[in-house]
């Protein structure tokens, strides 16, 4: 857990203790009830966004390159009292720092998500959603290969999973990870839960 998002789950939990000394006649929550967690840190994440946030990953030392991602453990599919599974959102909290050699090609970051039970591998593209300039790009100069392999670049995103992939809308376990400038991040589990 990032020290962000610890931080984060701290002074949430202190902010529900005080409103909870405040009101003074309200009980103290019963065992299992959740005040505040990390998992609801991630819902608050603004998607589509390459911000830095209290569930991003951080990088594990000024040399590391790699790509990381961060999700919440359980997505639930459906709030209580919903007819039908509705659409949810996915938070993928993340950070790459690749080498510009890597990204020469110029293919995109992929997800893939296996499904635990089954097997079957769901694969997104993850494209920026820019809406286009006015103005052609500027034609690319030639660059140097030794001094590319020098050069890195780096970014946090917060994506919404099931805008790039296209998961059933019911109870699972995956296996997720991303792909990109040809490394593969770690991989973490998420469960898409069904209300009872």
């Amino acid at each position: 857990m990032s020290i962000l998002c610890r931080l984060a789950f701290a002074a949430a939990v202190l902010a529900g203790l005080a409103s909870a000394a405040a009101a003074g006649a309200a009980p103290p929550p019963r065992k299992g009830s959740i005040v505040a967690t990390e998992q609801d840190a991630f819902f608050a994440v603004p998607l589509n966004t390459r911000e830095a946030n209290p569930c991003s990953p951080q990088a594990p030392d000024d040399e590391w390159q790699g790509i990381l991602i961060r999700v919440p453990q359980v997505i639930a599919l459906r709030r209580p009292g919903d007819p039908v599974a509705s659409r949810p959102s996915g938070p993928i909290c993340g950070l790459y720092r690749i080498g510009l050699n890597r990204l020469a090609s110029g293919v995109p970051m992929l997800l893939k998500a296996t499904d635990r039970a089954t097997g079957k591998v769901y694969t997104g593209i993850v494209l920026d959603r820019d809406r286009g300039h006015e103005e052609p790009p500027p034609r690319p100069r030639a660059i140097d290969p030794a001094r590319l392999a020098r050069m890195t670049t780096s970014s946090y995103f917060n994506l919404d999973l099931f805008e790039y992939l296209a998961l059933p809308l019911r109870g699972a376990s995956y296996l997720l990870h991303a792909e990109y400038g040809g490394l593969t991040s770690n991989t973490v589990v998420i469960e898409l839960r069904e209300a009872r």
